[in-house]
């Protein structure tokens, strides 16, 4: 079996893929509550469940190692970093679906990058970093109105 690399696909085909695979990735589910005054005698409120809110998944450690090729470590820094900003054509930054070989892990949003510079060549030049976190927000594509516009929601899954 080949070896296989994570990557970031964008809905533009855009292309962000790890140079070393990750060794953890932390997936965090919850659900919303609405607390009212209590009720009985205990005190307690009472809570409602409300629905499920967006995953988010964290991945750490991600190392970036260019230190044999020559190239500056911050061409791939600038892959992630560009996924934080807006996308003038899309009003928004871009979804990314997160694979990795056949297995699709999440469609998001990239919410943060923490990233260290680890190495330098003698004349500063960085080639060696650590993406020390990179946290990620699920979203759902919702029906829209027109064919080639497209909305997310990271809100209250159970609803639809």
């Amino acid at each position: 079996m080949a070896l296989e690399k994570a990557q970031f696909i964008s809905e533009k085909n855009d292309t962000i893929e790890f140079l070393f695979n990750p060794t953890k990735i932390t997936v965090t589910r919850s659900f919303e509550t609405k607390c009212e005054e209590g009720t009985g005698g205990g005190g307690l409120p009472k809570v409602n469940y409300k629905g499920p809110n967006a995953s988010t998944v964290s991945i750490s450690e991600i190392i970036l190692d260019t230190y044999e090729t020559g190239t500056d470590v911050m061409t791939y820094i600038q892959k992630f970093e560009t996924a934080l900003e807006k996308d003038d054509s899309l009003g928004r930054p871009p979804v990314y679906t997160l694979t990795w070989g056949q297995k699709t892990y999440i469609k998001c949003f990239i919410t943060s990058l923490t990233y260290e510079l680890t190495r330098f060549y003698s004349d500063g030049t960085p080639v060696q970093a650590k993406i020390t976190s990179l946290n990620l927000l699920e979203v759902e594509e919702l029906t829209a109105s027109s064919a080639s516009s497209k909305s997310y929601d990271t809100t209250n899954r159970s609803s639809r």
